[in-house]
């Protein structure tokens, strides 16, 4: 068995022989510069048939890989000659197929959100239904857009909530002002690497359009097309009040944690492919720790997060694909799988702004448990403040309320894998 690899996932001497025997029959082939792209794609397809659920995708996908084309390409041009350093690299790349190992770990990518992110056995290959979790969080953020945009159209911002709101008050002499939006906030958590929050990032000027939003002049902040927003009417002046074209609205702010180093160096190169990096935070640390490290307490308007939810006790009956090479730190949820999804539920409302969201993937079996824990919460809650406001106990320790709303967004299979929670505050 390999070193490091978990009991069960150590390498066939029959699968070994098999990729051994069947590439010898070409090889010599190869040599002589006979072999072409259609007589290596049939030689993958049947190595590869019994062992992949896909062969025929499989074999072609890394022939392409292999040769640095697509695989129309391979399609198109089936006579095309293949070079003995592309069979003996390709023959490899089928031979770890044979065994199991993801496709995306042997191209080194995986397509997400229409994006190529680059991936590694240091962190978890994106699911098609995580694009579920990115599209919810972007919803979201659109609808905060609006409501600035809203407000900021009134030339007011008593309907805005008090943390988007950059409220320095205007120097001695000066006209009073009103407060101008900060930027919103968004924490991805248990980032791995990076494809929930960097492709929310990537999306953005699609929902900066959806809201009425445009880029500012300077390029660095959006603002509104049509935004007029002054200072109001001052107080005892009367009159109407004094406004000016294009307002800018502040960008996102993206945070991106994870408890391994490995993951964020993963994330950071990601980052740096998408042309990111320097929008981009990188926190080291445990959970939602590094985020009340930094200082976050309360001025998060997002939180999105794909955390560990797979029972301890059922990781060694997953596909061979995921039990034997994916990172257990990024599967491993506990005995009951719940260990780091009740921990964002009870503690997230401390980190989110008054009327943020917690958006996070569960498992397919959680959705009912999250409810228990959601309800549990607000009840614990009332049950604090009525006590509290008897006066029974001293005011600052009335424990508040920690959820507003909370609702769940069923996958592809109908099954309901996303949470979103809405904190308790101002927010309508």
């Amino acid at each position: 068995m390999d070193a490091g690899r978990p009991q069960g996932c150590g390498k066939s001497d029959r699968d070994q022989r098999e990729v051994s025997e069947a590439s010898g029959t070409l090889v010599p082939s190869v040599r002589g510069g006979a072999l072409d792209v259609g007589q290596v794609l049939a030689w993958g397809r049947q190595t590869l048939q019994g062992k992949s659920e896909y062969p025929a995708r499989d074999a072609a996908v890394l022939l392409a890989h292999a040769m640095g084309c697509s695989t129309s390409d391979l399609y198109l041009h089936p006579e095309k000659h293949v070079t003995q350093a592309q069979f003996d690299e390709y023959s490899s790349l089928i031979a770890r197929r044979v065994l199991k190992e993801p496709i995306s770990y042997l191209t080194g990518y995986k397509e997400f959100m229409g994006l190529k992110f680059k991936v590694d056995a240091r962190v978890l290959i994106p699911r098609p239904e995580t694009e579920i979790l990115v599209e919810t969080c972007l919803s979201v953020i659109e609808d905060m857009l609006r409501d600035m945009v809203r407000n900021m159209m009134r030339g007011t911002a008593d309907d805005t909530p008090h943390h988007m709101l950059d409220d320095t008050p205007a120097a001695p002499g000066d006209t009073p002002r009103v407060p101008s939006p900060r930027p919103l906030t968004v924490a991805d958590v248990c980032c791995g690497s990076g494809a929930i929050g960097l492709s929310i990032l990537k999306h953005l000027p699609e929902v900066f359009a959806k809201a009425g939003v445009k880029p500012s002049p300077d390029g660095r902040a959006p603002c509104h097309e049509h935004i007029t927003v002054g200072v109001g009417v001052q107080p005892g002046l009367g009159g109407p009040p004094r406004r000016h074209e294009g307002t800018a609205i502040p960008p996102v702010r993206l945070v991106l944690t994870d408890i391994s180093p490995d993951a964020l160096d993963v994330a950071r190169q990601n980052a740096e492919r998408l042309g990111l990096l320097g929008q981009v935070e990188f926190l080291l640390g445990d959970g939602l720790e590094p985020l009340r490290q930094q200082g976050l307490r309360g001025k998060i308007d997002l939180i999105a997060s794909n955390p560990p939810y797979i029972p301890t006790g059922v990781i060694s009956s997953l596909d061979e694909e995921v039990r034997c090479y994916e990172p257990h730190l990024a599967l491993d949820g506990g005995n009951d799988g719940m260990d780091f999804v009740e921990s964002l539920i009870s503690q997230a409302p401390s980190l989110l702004a008054p009327g943020g969201y917690l958006i996070m993937e569960i498992g397919h079996d959680q959705a009912d448990k999250c409810r228990r824990l959601l309800a549990e919460a607000q009840h614990k809650a009332m049950i604090s403040r009525r006590s509290g406001s008897s006066g029974s106990e001293d005011e600052d320790t009335v424990e508040p309320l920690l959820w507003k709303d909370w609702r769940f967004i069923k996958d592809y299979a109908g099954i309901e894998r996303i949470l979103v929670a809405r904190a308790a505050g101002s927010c309508s």
